[in-house]
């Protein structure tokens, strides 16, 4: 809001205060600010990104897909936006397509630890689970007791009925 008061016409304001929203737990806010935005800068990746993102974890999907489409427009080699389309992807069901994604995500960033663990729940959805025990035994040779990937690890092994193995 203090941004705003400096510069009402700001997309780098309304872009902060829709973050702020978002991690409040206000997307519908959060939403609000960040069309303000895009509509003084339909050129932020950022913008765009972010509403694609929240408007699949509304689950209101038909706009997700329009906004994953705005930011992969604007920047189309963007691992963030190629990760946010993937999980949209995964959430409707387009397991093939998602992997797709989450394979280019990964390309441009091998790093990118939320897409390894994105692609992960994407294998146990498709009850590749074996599949998923092996990538993620293989990241966590790189990525040593990582939390986000021994949480997924986790779920893998309870999903097989190892459960010795998960409480290790």
């Amino acid at each position: 809001y203090l941004a705003l008061a400096f510069d009402s016409d700001s997309p780098e304001a309304y872009k902060a205060l829709g973050t702020a929203y978002y991690v409040s737990g206000w997307l519908s806010k959060s939403i609000n600010a960040n069309l303000r935005a895009f509509e003084r800068d339909e050129h932020d990746l950022d913008i765009a990104s972010n509403l694609a993102f929240i408007y699949s974890e509304q689950g209101q999907y038909d706009s997700a897909l329009f906004w994953h489409k705005k930011a992969l427009a604007i920047q189309p080699d963007s691992a963030v936006a190629q990760l946010h389309f993937a999980i949209t992807l995964q959430r409707i069901g387009e397991f093939r397509d998602a992997a797709i994604w989450y394979e280019r995500a990964l390309a441009s960033k091998p790093d990118y630890l939320l897409a390894i663990k994105h692609n992960a729940t994407l294998f146990i959805e498709e009850s590749k689970v074996e599949k998923a025990v092996t990538y993620l035994l293989h990241k966590l040779e790189r990525f040593p007791n990582h939390p986000m990937l021994l949480d997924t690890l986790v779920k893998a092994y309870v999903y097989l009925g190892e459960f010795e193995k998960a409480s290790q």
